[in-house]
Formats: C-alpha cells, sequence, structure tokens
C-alpha cells in the first residue's frame, strides 16, 4: 500500500486525493461518440483487406477519410488481424487453415 502511495504522489495524483477521493480508477463521463470506427467501416476494411492482402494502413485509411490510428484500430482490435511479411492475415486459425499451411 505504501508503495502505491508513493507512485500515485509522484505521478501526480495526490491532488485528487487530498479532495477526498478514494478511488484510483476513472469516473464515468459522457464522451464524445466514435464516428470513425464503425460497424460499416469495419466491413469496408474487412472487405478492401480480403480484395488486396498487400493494402497499408495508410491506403486504407485515405480511401475511408479516417485516421492512421483508428484504421490500426479496427484492424487489431476489431477485425482481429495481425501483420505478416506484408500481408494481413486473420489472428486465429480455423483447422481448415492450419492443414492447408502443413502441407
Amino acid at each position: 500500500m505504501r508503495r502505491h502511495c508513493q507512485m500515485l504522489v509522484s505521478i501526480g495524483g495526490a491532488a485528487r486525493f487530498k479532495k477526498r477521493r478514494e478511488k484510483v480508477e476513472n469516473e464515468r463521463h459522457e464522451r464524445r461518440p466514435r464516428t470513425s470506427i464503425t460497424g460499416e467501416n469495419s466491413d469496408r476494411v474487412g472487405a478492401l483487406i480480403r480484395e488486396k492482402r498487400r493494402i497499408t494502413v495508410r491506403e486504407l485509411s485515405g480511401i475511408l477519410n479516417v485516421s492512421d490510428g483508428n484504421v490500426k484500430t479496427i484492424i487489431k482490435q476489431h477485425l482481429q488481424y495481425s501483420k505478416v511479411c506484408a500481408r494481413w492475415i486473420q489472428r486465429l486459425l480455423t483447422d481448415e487453415h492450419k492443414n492447408t499451411r502443413l502441407q
């Protein structure tokens, strides 16, 4: 507990606790709705990657008029793709894919 308190003081969290705050977690608050990370954009990114496996994040962001960071978020978190040898592939392979790769 002592180390935890020292860390809070060192990163500037002490001011919050002087105001009788007891929790370290962020409090819920209204956020601006995401307009670029949508189901429609996820579907479009997925279709474009399946159509051209060597497409770059920059090309995708240019086509969709979305920032590079949001395109990466869609690819990595929503579609669960990872990059291997300059091609986007699904992170989890099915048994059929595994057997095909072994042959």
